[in-house]
């Protein structure tokens, strides 16, 4: 794991399911060998972007609806 990767700022934005967990993790498992390097943040946010994309939701779509709870 890169040292840019912060859990806890990804967790405050983003609210997914552990279903959807899973996938990110595999794509940010796959980038990260492919390059031969440790997993980074923009490998989490990639991942992140495509599995909300599935649902027709962005990245910010998720972040707005997310801080409106708090």
């Amino acid at each position: 794991m890169a040292k840019d990767v912060d859990f806890e700022s990804i967790a405050e934005k983003y609210t997914i399911a552990g279903g959807a967990i899973i996938n990110v993790l595999r794509y940010c498992v796959l980038a990260a060998s492919q390059h031969h390097r440790p997993i980074r943040q923009d490998d989490i946010l990639t991942g992140l972007k495509k599995e909300f994309h599935k649902s027709g939701k962005t990245l910010e779509d998720i972040a707005k609806s997310t801080n409106r709870r708090y």
